[in-house]
């Protein structure tokens, strides 16, 4: 049995050149990683064998058209796609002892602040560090203002 995304991000994510939802499926791909490598931690085995996440060779086929898409379309990768690449690479889960969660560091920090931020468009940066975890210059070298102008779902 292998896991399949869903077809509707699939669909959107390999058609039309639609950053946002490249995007999406970008994240999608990360949150699956991160979930095998805590499981790995824990002693799980055969996850990808037992359908419970992506295989590896899936993750390369899909990063392969994801670099397609983007170049078809004449698009930049977004930096969910290079985060994509270098955890699918690296795969290096951290621990955060302070917080006893498994994350990413900067790429996971960089999700919930522009999540944030949507939900809380007039938070102050420092509002958003306090809220992720993260000093409040980190906020605004993110510019997370012009994140969500460009990100297609956001203007909707």
């Amino acid at each position: 049995m292998k896991r399949e995304p869903p077809p509707e991000l699939l669909r959107a994510a390999f058609t039309g050149g639609d950053i946002g939802a490249i995007e999406d499926f970008c994240y999608e791909l990360l949150a699956d990683i991160e979930w095998r490598c805590v499981q790995e931690h824990f002693g799980e085995m055969q996850i990808a064998g037992r359908g419970l996440c992506y295989s590896a060779a899936q993750i390369d086929h899909y990063i392969f058209k994801l670099v397609s898409q983007c170049y078809a379309a004449q698009l930049p990768p977004p930096i969910s796609l290079v985060e994509l690449i270098s955890a699918h690479l690296n795969q290096d889960i951290k621990y955060d002892k302070k917080s006893h969660e498994f994350g990413r560091g900067k790429a996971v920090a960089l999700r919930e602040a522009i999540e944030y931020k949507k939900l809380n468009p007039d938070a102050s940066n420092r509002e958003i560090a306090k809220a992720v975890g993260v000093d409040h210059t980190t906020i605004g070298r993110w510019k997370l203002g012009e994140r969500l102008v460009s990100h297609p779902k956001c203007n909707g």
